[in-house]
């Protein structure tokens, strides 16, 4: 309609409205990787002290259930890419040899078998919408969980509110949305202020990940922490460290009678 100058984290489906009412839809990389952080705290006392995301096999089969080409082809425009780790290309200490999950279902229901899970079990999720698309992801993802007995729970709620129950150490369940956002530092240590053992607020515990994690806060030589940092996203992906969803994108709306815009490291110039 013309009231908005600048419109920003728009869905797929808006690129061809706003295109159609003569306005600019800018689609570009992003520095975040769309993920699902799976909780090994259990915070609610309700899996006896070990929740099923603690046993590295769950983590694996819910990575294995995903069809995430799917996912991006049908809901995301095909603008995304699957994620392989907790870094995207332009961040330092992605590793390019690493690969997406694929989807196997089949060996989704093994792994869930080995670990205890024959039946599968039920989860909440307890989540904000922080990307576009967000709802359509969730429910898809829920979709494809469920077909390998892993039955989700899915409560949106406000980022204020999820926020609380992160400060707070009080999650009623299992699952959460975590979006690792790497500007300015574009660094690929960024997600582990959140994923690890010695951190207050942290709901993925992985002892393996520790030393890692502690020797590229340390070195102090660029080339020797670029390969740690790289060692840390190898092992992220053999750990299944989280759900890995997407590498991120952003959609803006921009109005045609804006000039110079430019979308700098997520600081918008115009």
């Amino acid at each position: 309609t013309g009231e908005v100058d600048i419109a920003f984290n728009l869905a797929p489906d808006h690129v061809p409205v706003i295109r159609a009412a003569g306005h600019i839809a800018a689609i570009e990389s992003a520095p975040f990787v769309a993920s699902m952080g799976l909780f090994t705290v259990d915070f609610a006392n309700k899996w006896g002290g070990k929740p099923p995301f603690a046993d590295k096999r769950v983590r694996q089969a819910a990575n294995y259930a995903l069809n995430k080409d799917a996912m991006v082809g049908q809901l995301l425009g095909g603008l995304g890419k699957p994620a392989s780790q907790p870094a995207v290309p332009t961040t330092f200490g992605y590793n390019s040899d690493l690969k997406p999950y694929p989807y196997d279902p089949e060996k989704a229901k093994r792994l869930l078998a080995e670990a205890g899970y024959p039946n599968g079990f039920d989860i909440l999720m307890e989540t904000s919408g922080v990307f576009g698309a967000a709802g359509d992801i969730f429910q898809v993802m829920a979709s494809d969980l469920a077909k390998v007995g892993i039955n989700v729970t899915i409560n949106v709620m406000p980022f204020s509110e999820r926020t609380k129950l992160f400060n707070g150490n009080s999650w009623k369940g299992d699952i959460t949305s975590f979006t690792s956002f790497f500007s300015p530092p574009q660094d690929a240590s960024i997600p582990f202020s959140v994923y690890g053992c010695d951190l207050p607020n942290t709901f993925t515990c992985i002892p393996k990940l520790t030393p890692l994690i502690k020797a590229q806060a340390n070195e102090m030589d660029p080339e020797k922490r670029l390969e740690i940092l790289k060692e840390l996203m190898k092992l992220s992906n053999e750990e299944a460290l989280a759900l890995y969803l997407f590498e991120g994108f952003d959609i803006t709306g921009v109005s045609k009678r804006i000039a110079g815009y430019k979308n700098w490291n997520k600081v918008i110039h115009y």
